[in-house]
């Protein structure tokens, strides 16, 4: 039985959900590419090869004139405190993140020196100005490693940082149950940590489509309704 309800939950609504998704131009990445980019450990999150391909072409800073390209150390070095950003609880951590992330949050910036001289400097993880410059990838059953494993059904990236999740119920389940799952994974037994990097948080079951953010209680959560 079990395996059959995984079965409609795929057919009914996690891919009609990723083929939606493919064809607003996300690219897909297997689990097991997605795990490889992460080192093969579960408890990282951040894509990271991609991200330091994406975020080295998308930054860049001038001095005197002259543009320059930060090192390869400088990207990585980025992505590195990113992902190992100390965890001080759901709701902190969440906002520590979306404030380096967010440049009018305050931003990340990087020492830099050319010709003996240091400045500070600027550095983007998401090209808010130019969307199109950054890379959209979406995978399925991503593992994510706390004290204990939980495996959402959709995670979208920007520019390699998971950025929304998506929990798939078949058709004869209320989408609040995805809601419940989805918040459950939150709690500090499960895998908090995932869920600091998270902007929109989605449960479906292929006709409702309930949606909220980081730490939404259920009865915040809002209906998607087409106009």
């Amino acid at each position: 039985m079990l395996e059959k309800v995984h079965f409609d939950e795929a057919r009914q609504s996690q891919l009609p959900a990723l083929e939606l998704l493919l064809a607003m131009g996300y690219k897909y990445i297997s689990a097991d590419e997605a795990l490889r980019q992460r080192g093969g450990d579960t408890s990282n999150f951040i894509l990271a090869d991609i991200a330091a391909e994406k975020l080295t072409e998308i930054n860049g800073y001038e001095v005197g004139g002259t543009e320059y390209k930060f090192s390869e150390k400088d990207v990585r070095d980025a992505i590195d405190e990113l992902e190992h950003i100390q965890y001080e609880g759901l709701i902190d951590t969440s906002q520590k993140i979306f404030n380096t992330v967010m440049p009018t949050s305050g931003g990340k910036t990087i020492k830099v020196s050319v010709g003996g001289k240091t400045a500070s400097k600027n550095f983007r993880f998401i090209d808010f100005e130019h969307p199109e410059n950054n890379a959209f990838h979406v995978t399925a059953e991503f593992v994510a490693s706390g004290k204990q494993n939980i495996r959402p059904d959709i995670v979208c990236f920007v520019n390699g940082i998971p950025v929304a999740v998506i929990e798939n119920k078949k058709s004869g389940v209320a989408a609040v149950e995805a809601i419940n799952q989805m918040n459950r994974n939150q709690g500090p037994e499960f895998c908090p940590k995932f869920f600091t990097y998270t902007q929109l948080l989605v449960g479906t079951n292929g006709k409702e489509l309930l949606y909220g953010t980081t730490g939404t209680p259920n009865k915040f959560y809002a209906v998607w309704k087409e106009k």
